[in-house]
């Protein structure tokens, strides 16, 4: 499929599934179709959607929020270290600006991510 289809086909899905995702753009890095949009949270909350999107254009769907929107780092640090135990030993936050991530090294990945990875969909709701 060309990649205007894969742009194309994408929107569609969006359009008809999550109407109300606030999507600013749909771009293409490498094999990745990737989503930009005000609302991070309605992804979080509805993971399902993006899987769908992914098995029907037949590529990985990224969702990003749009850069407009990010915290400042300290900001968004703080916020992750309210939210991960002192169990899980939080080593280092680092930030990737160009793409709206945080990695965060810790000594004990399951109790930084929480049962059911509700940790991490509170972090992906609460940090921008």
């Amino acid at each position: 499929m060309p990649w205007e289809d894969i742009l194309k086909r994408t929107r569609e899905l969006i359009d008809e599934l999550a109407p109300q995702a606030e999507i600013t753009n749909i771009d293409l890095e490498g094999p990745l179709v990737v989503v930009y949009t005000m609302d991070m949270e309605f992804f979080a909350e509805h993971p399902e959607i993006v899987k769908k999107i992914a098995q029907n254009v037949r590529r990985r769907i990224s969702v990003r929020p749009d850069p407009r929107m990010l915290m400042n780092e300290k900001e968004a640090e703080e916020e992750i270290r309210k939210i991960i135990p002192e169990e899980a030993g939080i080593k280092n936050v680092y930030f990737i600006p160009e793409t709206g991530e945080v990695i965060i090294e810790v000594d004990s990945p399951g109790a930084a991510i929480g049962k059911e990875g509700e940790l991490l969909n509170e972090i992906k709701k609460k940090v921008r």
